[in-house]
């Protein structure tokens, strides 16, 4: 721990947003992509903080999802569904 903090809670680094980069090519990341496998879903956001894949814009406008699976993509604030079914 560092000597300065206070507490272990001071000694916590947050990355910053702008540090965040695509998991893919390493640019900005402008997406975190997140996903369940037990249901079957994938969910695109702006918020860049948690668990996830940080994707930049390119690949967060390529990303589809396997067949079988709902990606809803929440970035905008607007949540849009594409399900993916075999022909």
């Amino acid at each position: 721990m560092d000597k300065t903090a206070k507490s272990l809670f001071d000694a916590v680094v947050i990355p910053s947003v702008a540090l965040m980069r695509c998991s893919k090519c390493q640019r900005d990341a402008a997406a975190l992509l997140s996903f369940d496998y037990g249901s079957a879903k994938a969910w695109l956001d702006d918020n860049l903080m948690g668990a996830g894949h940080h994707l930049c814009h390119t690949h967060a406008e390529r990303f589809t999802p396997p067949v079988g699976w709902v990606l809803v993509d929440r970035r905008n604030g607007v949540a849009q569904v594409l399900t993916l079914e075999i022909a």
